[in-house]
């Protein structure tokens, strides 16, 4: 009987000890997931020096060009620019470093609005448009941006800045970098005279109503 009671008390804590290991066990196991789960990874982040990470870095395509906090600063946005798949890509690329952009692919337009001879899903994001009138060229983007330049030397005068801000001076985005001072604020329409048709400024390009010049 004694015999037997031993081996009952033993068999009890044995059971006891099981569960005890369980419990411990299914903690130490939930504990480990919520850790993992509140980690968070950085996989998708470009490694640090690499050009991916940043286009002034050596072997990104502004290597040795960076001298100044703002093109190392814009080299940050490039890099991601340029990984998203550049001007068909759909990366919002900052408007302080749009003047770093590589020319923007040219894509024939009709009247009404389509892209000649190409699938409308497969254009790039970045639509040109280009008109001569005296003596000077002016480009227009649909990323809310233009250039004016004169036609002798190509030379970009004044860089155009597109939006929703309202009329006026004070409503104008701040002078970008590569520009000296604010030319003018007026309307999106203003480029009618030179060329450009509401269709072309509305429909194809998308542009914004309001339109602020800036010298170079």
């Amino acid at each position: 009987m004694i015999y037997c009671d031993y081996v009952y008390i033993v068999y009890m804590e044995s059971s006891a000890m099981k569960k005890l290991f369980f419990v411990v066990a299914m903690l130490m196991l939930v504990s480990g997931v919520m850790l993992m789960s509140a980690t968070p990874t950085y996989a998708e982040e470009p490694a640090v020096g690499t050009p991916e990470d940043n286009a002034c870095n050596p072997g990104g395509v502004m290597e040795g060009k960076c001298d100044t906090d703002w093109e190392w600063g814009c080299g940050y946005y490039l890099a991601r620019w340029i990984s998203a798949g550049g001007w068909g890509g759909n990366y919002a690329m900052n408007t302080d470093c749009v003047s770093l952009l590589p020319p923007v692919p040219v894509v024939a337009v009709t009247e009404d609005g389509s892209v000649a001879g190409v699938d409308a899903a497969q254009v790039a994001a970045i639509i040109e448009i280009c008109k001569i009138f005296g003596g000077g060229e002016y480009c227009l983007y649909s990323n809310q941006t233009g250039t004016q330049a004169t036609v002798a030397t190509g030379v970009i005068f004044a860089d155009s800045i597109f939006h929703n801000n309202g009329l006026g001076d004070a409503n104008c985005p701040p002078v970008p970098p590569t520009a000296t001072a604010l030319n003018i604020s007026g309307a999106t329409t203003g480029f009618n005279p030179v060329g450009f048709t509401n269709n072309e400024l509305f429909t194809v390009l998308g542009l914004e109503p309001h339109v602020c010049s800036y010298s170079r």
